[in-house]
């Protein structure tokens, strides 16, 4: 069975028991889907982690700014973070924290390629005169 599948069927049966016990006891249903949520998140990790050295090793061949590699992987990570943290928000009933978390994710995921945006303005400005 392969690895997709599994988590498939976990966050199902997470879901499952999440709408089961909203009824008789709410107060253990984000719990679970927490604990579901760090479970999934888990299993997928290595595979990331996986990727990222074959882009790393990419960025290496292409003579790619380490930079570059590390305000994407940091982007990502923010996207990612935030995107979760605004699902638990919404599914808590806090739609308008999830609405703030998700633009406080999106000025954090531009932080770090301020950098390069300056590389790159100096660049242009070299063209330019």
């Amino acid at each position: 069975m392969s690895a997709a599948v599994k988590l498939g069927a976990l966050a199902v049966a997470a879901a499952i028991a999440s709408v089961l016990l909203k009824s008789h006891r709410p107060e253990l249903v984000l719990p679970l889907q927490l604990g579901a949520a760090v479970l999934v998140l888990s299993a997928v990790l290595p595979a990331v982690k996986d990727s990222a050295a074959q882009l790393q090793q990419s960025f290496a061949q292409f003579q790619l700014p380490a930079a570059l590699l590390s305000a994407l992987c940091k982007g990502a990570a923010v996207c990612a973070a935030t995107g979760f943290c605004a699902a638990v928000c919404k599914d808590s009933g806090n739609e308008s924290l999830a609405t703030a978390v998700l633009f406080g994710g999106r000025v954090c995921t531009l932080l770090p390629a301020l950098p390069l945006l300056t590389q790159v303005i100096e660049i242009v400005a070299g063209f330019a005169g």
